[in-house]
């Protein structure tokens, strides 16, 4: 067992495959414990900027709790704006497709949890 500082996790910048737009800026939290089974990420949207492409997984479950700011999922064809201390989940049964993005003027700060499993892949729609 250890105690991390957030301050002392390394920040990297996601990119998108194809067009290599700058993602969302995230911490992953859960390297430094060599945790298995489970993934932890905080994540920084800047404005005008989306945590991914439009996706969802085969076999991981995966939690957005929000801790700042007010980022929206697009699902569905509908936009739900979310406001601190709210949750979006996405069970693997689901199988809908969907996106966070920040469409405010502010940057939002939130937390990705998922299941971990080394033969998942993400399904991009």
């Amino acid at each position: 067992m250890n105690i991390v500082d957030f301050n002392a996790f390394e920040q990297r910048q996601y990119l998108a495959k194809n067009t290599k737009e700058q993602l969302s800026l995230v911490k992953a939290l859960t390297t430094a414990f060599s945790l298995k089974g489970l993934s932890v990420s905080h994540e920084t949207l800047l404005p005008g900027t989306r945590a991914c492409s439009r996706h969802y997984y085969a076999k991981k479950d995966e939690l957005v709790f929000v801790l700042k700011g007010s980022p929206s999922v697009r699902i569905n064809g509908e936009i739900i704006r979310l406001k601190p201390g709210e949750v979006f989940g996405s069970p693997t049964e689901a199988g809908i497709p969907y996106v966070v993005v920040n469409e405010s003027n502010a940057p939002a700060f939130f937390l990705s949890i998922g299941s971990e499993t080394n033969e998942d892949e993400a399904i991009y729609a």
